[in-house]
């Protein structure tokens, strides 16, 4: 049947979810624990590990990595800092009362997934390799090719699945580990599969071992906003089948799938993370006489998009407050007028291939606002972003500015720190604010990337001893104070998440982001020379720290035309809001010939907005 406009099912959701882990507990399979030791303790709390009835004490920086439950046995994999190496880290192998460890700088940590054997052995799937480990030995099986993503997962009664996909070949590959120990690489099955090497490779598989002769896959497979779902892969004798479960081009059901044998059926579960909390879980039975046959779905769109395209315009009616200290003695208040702040945006993928980021930049020096073009090239020079992407992953650049202008007043405590204009001196300024990132934009909307940003307005400056000081030895009023900050940035975008997953929708959103990173102070050399207050020496902490949080919230309206190859548009509007924190260099202190720059300060930059998104 062609399903190119409708959504399509193999057979209907059940009346309620049922998820792995919840198969696990009825079945009796003994649970796992990492808590905090006592419910009293809030800070630096020693842990204990429940597993199987046994009670196990671990460090406060102690992790859960890894946890595999059989019927009547479970493991777990506890990793905690080594007492005596500060570049190691103990591995602690534990199964019920049994507790083993393993010393290493890192094991397993950057698999693609991992299990264990029902021997007790660690199973991690590398890009070539599956390794597996014991607290004392290790061995190795090399894939029959390269592995992009995969899943490892086990059934109650002790058999192990072990699936991947490599995206260039379009294949997925699944075998269990018992036949793998006895057949090599002949053990492996193999079904082309839709995805391709822009598809979503993060949470988007789950496998099953039925028994040592069976099998199920399930996976989310994007191939474009209008054909997208869950797919299910059934192996069984010499006769692997491959069907979509569900597939539409309205919503984005599928996400952190799970799969597994539930009374005579399969049952599939899946995310929806557009639906409501109550909603967001979806499970549907699928009896294994269903997946005997071939497939009988299709669907008119079967290639990925040659390009991907967004730009966006916004503007913000941006309210700033902010208020600055030099240490227990000074502060400086401000009273801002509110702006309007601009923010433009453009991201494109053509094919495999990144639009050129040279092209991008240069775009954005000739277009973007004073400064820009200085931004820019900061932010270039210091990472290669080429080598950030995959799947899914784009370049975005992004620019905010303003203009605006306000009072800053300069207030002191002590009477020694007064300015001859008094304890209490005003100054009006204007300045302009820039801020320039360059996101790698991944699945879901996430992003991550850098920000550098600049202005310049009057502000305190002044000194003290050290960098525990709050005792003021010198301080002035600084008409010509600028700062610029470089950050890392993380956070999710709702248009991203749209163009990408979207078709046709509209809801209320929030996301969040946050960011830290370092902050130069810039100070005039009258004004400094003023805050030394006679002392000599070298300036220790005029290079800060900065942290960041902010929320997106609003609605967003979006339409697109499958008649003009998803071109469409976006319209955004809510209210964004960021708090930012620049403190002391708290990994720097004076030396004894040196005095320390003493800078604390808080902005909040908040609004209203409207946005227009350009989607191809």
């Amino acid at each position: 049947m062609s399903c190119a406009t409708s959504a399509y099912e193999l057979t209907s959701p059940a009346t309620h979810a049922v998820t792995e882990k919840a198969m696990r507990n009825a079945a009796g399979a003994p649970s796992v624990s990492l808590d905090k030791r006592f419910e009293s303790c809030e800070e630096d709390c020693s842990q204990v590990l429940k597993i199987g009835g046994y009670r196990h004490g671990f460090n406060p920086d102690a992790e859960l990595l890894t946890v595999s439950r059989y019927k009547n046995r479970v493991f777990a994999l506890v990793k905690q800092a080594n007492d005596e190496s500060s570049i190691r880290n103990d591995y602690f192998f534990v199964t019920g009362r049994n507790i083993h460890v393993r010393s290493k700088s890192s094991l397993c940590e950057s698999a693609q997934a991992t299990g264990f054997s029902y021997n007790g052995e660690l199973l991690c799937l590398n890009e070539d390799t599956l390794d597996i480990y014991t607290a004392d030995s290790k061995r190795q099986i090399t894939l029959p090719m390269a592995s992009d993503f995969g899943q490892i997962n086990n059934n109650l009664a002790g058999t192990v699945a072990i699936t991947f996909v490599n995206a260039d070949k379009q294949q997925l590959h699944y075998a269990n580990l018992y036949n793998l120990d006895r057949q090599d690489n002949a053990a492996w099955h193999v079904l082309p599969t839709r995805l391709h090497n822009r598809s979503d490779r993060r949470d988007v598989i789950a496998t099953y071992p039925v028994n040592r002769n069976a099998g199920v896959v399930a996976m989310y497979e994007y191939i474009n906003p209008f054909n997208k779902g869950l797919t299910l892969y059934s192996f069984a004798g010499q006769q692997p089948r491959r069907h979509v479960l569900t597939n539409s081009e309205a919503g984005n059901f599928g996400f952190d799938p799970e799969v597994f044998v539930y009374g005579a059926q399969y049952a599939v579960t899946a995310e929806d993370p557009t639906a409501s909390r109550d909603e967001s879980l979806k499970t549907y039975l699928v009896d294994p006489e269903l997946l005997q046959g071939e497939d009988q779905y299709t669907n008119d769109n079967e290639s990925q998009s040659q390009l991907d395209f967004m730009a966006g315009y916004g503007l913000t009616y941006n309210m700033w407050d902010a208020s600055q200290s030099v240490g227990d003695d000074v502060e400086t208040d401000y009273e801002i007028d509110p702006s309007f702040l601009h923010s433009v945006y453009f991201q494109a993928r053509y094919s495999d291939t990144q639009v050129s980021l040279k092209y991008l930049t240069n775009q954005a020096k000739e277009k973007g606002p004073d400064g820009t073009s200085e931004a820019v090239d900061m932010l270039t020079g210091l990472v290669d972003f080429n080598g950030f992407f995959e799947g899914a992953d784009t370049l975005r650049l992004k620019i905010d500015w303003t203009k605006t202008q306000g009072l800053a007043t300069y207030k002191a405590e002590r009477e020694s720190l007064c300015l001859e204009a008094g304890c209490e001196v005003s100054k009006a300024f204007s300045t302009e604010y820039l801020n320039v990132e360059t996101l790698v934009m991944s699945e879901g909307g996430m992003y991550l990337g850098l920000s550098y940003s600049t202005y310049a307005m009057p502000s305190a400056v002044g000194f003290t001893r050290n960098q525990d000081s709050d005792h003021v030895i010198g301080s002035t009023f600084d008409e010509d104070y600028e700062q610029a900050r470089l950050m890392f940035v993380m956070g999710s975008d709702e248009a991203a998440y749209g163009a990408r997953y979207e078709t046709d929708y509209d809801r209320i959103f929030l996301r969040p982001n946050l960011g830290f990173g370092v902050v130069k102070h810039s100070m005039s050399a009258e004004a400094e020379e003023r805050a030394r207050n006679g002392e000599t020496g070298g300036i220790a902490g005029k290079t800060g720290f900065v942290v960041s949080g902010g929320v997106d919230i609003g609605y967003i309206y979006q339409r697109r035309w499958r008649e003009a190859s998803g071109l469409g548009f976006s319209l955004q509007t809510g209210l964004r809001a960021r708090l930012e924190y620049t403190m002391d260099n708290f990994l720097t202190d004076a030396s004894d010939d040196e005095i320390y720059f003493k800078y604390n300060r808080f902005d909040v930059m908040w609004g209203p907005y409207v946005q227009f998104n350009a989607i191809f």
